[in-house]
């Protein structure tokens, strides 16, 4: 989860290009007896990074509410996906800081860790399997998709996964821990939404 933040935290900076995950992380390159160091790091050189942020990837609280509206209209050209626990996304157990337990409207649960394998030593399902994965859980290869879980990190390994399968993907930074201390009526923004979803 924290190295998927740290790819949308770069890719919001415009250097998603230029990253990778390590599949398996620090584990999976020790089972396979692969070198390690323990001094210092090589001294990196500087450069002349710029920081070209790609706001349009990160949904803000007013937006959400719009797209809400949206999918409650039965608009298929927007998904809105869940990325917590099914126990959290039902309202089973709220999770800290949760002020209302359950989900938002219209989104569809699929969990962070139904995109690795299980085992000690989780990876990556196939290309194909997560391709299979988001359509089961009947998201529009078209859709515009929008993420979030409880603050934010989860999400972002949805996230990793939709921007390699080269879907069009946005999170929720302020996640369900914000929209569940707001009173929202959603039949509202269903009406006030409505001229908007083809935008």
């Amino acid at each position: 989860m924290s190295a998927a933040r740290v790819f949308f935290t770069l890719d919001y900076a415009g250097r998603g290009e230029d990253v990778a995950l390590l599949d398996g992380g620090l584990n999976k390159w020790l089972s396979e007896q692969r070198p390690v160091f323990t001094g210092p790091p090589r001294r990196v050189a500087e450069s002349d990074f710029v920081v070209r942020p790609h706001r349009e990837i990160v949904v803000r609280l007013s937006k959400m509410r719009m797209m809400v509206g949206c999918a409650g209209g039965h608009d298929d050209d927007i998904a809105i996906v869940d990325a917590r626990s099914p126990s959290e996304y039902i309202g089973a157990v709220p999770g800290a800081g949760i002020v209302n337990a359950g989900h938002i409207d219209y989104a569809i649960n699929v969990p962070w860790n139904e995109n690795l394998t299980g085992g000690e030593t989780p990876v990556f399902r196939s290309i194909a399997d997560l391709r299979a994965l988001y359509r089961s859980a009947g998201i529009n290869d078209d859709a515009t998709i929008v993420l979030y879980c409880r603050t934010g990190t989860q999400a972002c390994v949805n996230y990793f996964v939709l921007r390699s399968l080269g879907r069009d993907v946005h999170l929720y930074d302020g996640s369900y821990i914000e929209w569940s201390s707001r009173s929202i009526d959603v039949a509202s923004l269903r009406g006030s939404a409505h001229d908007r979803c083809d935008q």
